[in-house]
């Protein structure tokens, strides 16, 4: 007797293979057989004439490390098909941490993780955190990277300087034992404080151990526009120097002088890396704007030690006007220079093309949706003013939106075997609409509307493909005897309803999903939850 039979469906496996008829019969949390099935050997029946059905989406990138705690439901990824998500992405997490640093790193990552107060970051080490998770019993599964970014801090704090052999052998093993605690592998925010400070040293001694222990080390490179094919180099150096497998995440071309040129340079630079034996893959989100935190506008020397100091930077007129000079291109300013291949958002999307996403006051609740140049017009102030008060105001807690990207370039990556597909939603505020809508825009509009890709080509991308990535052996395939997290949804009805201006909104077409064995979402209404697992690396 089956607990659960799946009927009438057209069955897409994840593998790259056509659809084909079959019922599915389900036991505990397994996929127990594949074929014809009576309903007489079903204690429940779904009906999925007409529909498909697939494996669970897997969120390749994402940021939900606080949210899974405050919100363990997840609806945001639920309703949109999502049965797992790969969290620890970008350098920042909220484990390993120490207690001294609790607050301060709490105020760095508001723009990232959104803020749950009732969440007290009672851990220290990754294998505490995982624990914490799984008290929540979420509804969703997690796996996790352990970010470069909490292993220094704990060693090093937030100082730019290089370390000793010490604090180089204590950041390598807090990610050696952060791995053999279940950890995929590692990931690295060459943007954000403190990775942006790393040394050559350091990335490679913890690469190396990532590859001793069969991991991945996913990365947000150095530069995303104008030293797009710099910092691409970099990681296939770092490949070739420690032989891990590396994740290029959310792969883009910020900036309209590199649109339509520079992403097939980067496609062919990874091709040739791989045909040496490097294996190079990335993620993408399906949208022309990209999200971080607002304090990215400034230079990375403007960060260095951390919020207050941050802060203390930007209260000084004429810090803001050396700022503004490097903003603008006129770098070196009386020696203060940033990392080689900065990202200058201001440059790549233009102060009109920042769109304040996410505050921490009510107060400031007015700057929602709005960019920096309309807010610099409504308040009669330079534009770099505007970001140096508001990040003052909301002790560096706010969110942006940067339109840098084009739809070609979108659709060259989507097209390419090698990408698959992470949400890479942000928390707080008004979020970007990836949040809510990455994976039916792809099934909706790239596959239906646009006839892009084939639907068991996008399905790939977003079932076997990642699980295969990250060696999550037992999901993303429809097979006997793999864990029954599957997605049924209407291929003529599904697409993405979130907007910059409603993000809150879910998408249309998704039918039912079964995390572990469980029904969560039923004609488009979560009906349980609490059936997701943490994911741990075996």
């Amino acid at each position: 007797m089956y607990d659960i039979v799946i009927k009438n469906g057209k069955i897409i496996s994840g593998c790259g293979n056509p659809w084909y008829k079959a019922d599915i019969g389900i036991i505990g949390d397994t996929i127990s057989h594949i074929g014809n099935i009576s309903e007489k050997d079903a204690n429940e029946i779904v009906d999925a004439e007409d529909l498909i059905v697939c494996p669970g989406f897997i969120d390749a990138h994402s940021h939900g490390d606080l949210r899974i705690l405050g919100e363990p439901t997840a609806s945001e990824k639920l309703m949109q098909g999502v049965t797992t998500e790969i969290n620890g992405q970008c350098g920042i997490g909220i484990a390993p941490i120490k207690n001294e640093d609790k607050e301060n790193w709490r105020n760095y990552i508001y723009g990232i993780f959104g803020e749950y107060p009732e969440i007290h970051f009672n851990w220290n080490t990754l294998e505490q955190y995982l624990k914490e998770v799984e008290k929540k019993q979420p509804s969703i599964n997690a796996g996790y990277l352990v970010t470069f970014g909490a292993a220094r801090l704990m060693v090093m704090g937030f100082d730019s300087r290089e370390p000793n052999d010490d604090e180089i052998k204590k950041i390598v093993q807090i990610i050696d034992e952060s791995m053999k605690s279940g950890a995929f592998g590692m990931s690295l925010g060459m943007i954000y404080v403190p990775t942006v400070f790393a040394t050559n040293r350091e990335l490679i001694e913890t690469c190396k151990i990532v590859a001793e222990n069969n991991g991945v080390v996913g990365i947000h490179m150095r530069n995303e526009g104008n030293d797009l094919i710099n910092s691409v180099q970099e990681v296939i150096n770092l490949t070739k120097e420690t032989g891990v497998s590396f994740q290029i995440s959310h792969l883009k071309a910020g900036g309209k002088n590199n649109w339509h040129k520079s992403i097939d340079k980067v496609i062919k630079m990874i091709e040739l890396a791989r045909e040496d034996g490097f294996d190079i893959t990335f993620d993408q989100y399906p949208y022309d704007s990209c999200s971080t935190m607002l304090r990215q506008v400034l230079p990375p020397w403007v960060l260095d030690g951390g919020n207050e100091k941050m802060k203390a930077r930007i209260s000084d007129k004429d810090i803001r006007v050396k700022v503004n000079r490097q903003i603008n291109g006129e770098s070196p300013v009386d020696g203060l220079t940033s990392k080689a291949g900065w990202d200058n958002y201001a440059n790549l999307g233009g102060w009109d093309g920042i769109l304040i996403t996410s505050v921490k006051s009510k107060n400031s609740q007015k700057c929602l949706g709005k960019t920096i140049k309309q807010l610099s017009d409504e308040m009669n102030k330079e534009p770099i003013d505007v970001v140096c008060d508001l990040l003052i105001k909301e002790d560096g807690a706010v969110g942006m939106a940067v339109y840098m990207m084009c739809e070609d370039d979108v659709k060259t990556i989507l097209k390419h075997e090698l990408g698959m597909v992470g949400t890479d939603g942000l928390y707080g505020g008004k979020p970007h609409p990836r949040l809510y809508g990455t994976f039916p825009k792809i099934l909706g509009k790239y596959v239906r509307q646009e006839n892009l890709i084939s639907l068991t080509t996008a399905i790939r991308k977003i079932t076997s493909y990642p699980a295969q990535r990250y060696g999550i052996r037992d999901r993303g395939m429809i097979l006997q005897g793999m864990k029954a997290d599957i997605t049924i949804f209407d291929e003529n009805k599904i697409i993405d309803n979130s907007t910059f201006n409603d993000p809150f909104h879910y998408p249309d077409g998704i039918k039912y999903v079964l995390v572990n064995g469980k029904i969560e979402v039923k004609n488009n209404k979560i009906v349980n939850k609490g059936n997701g697992n943490v994911l741990l690396k075996k």
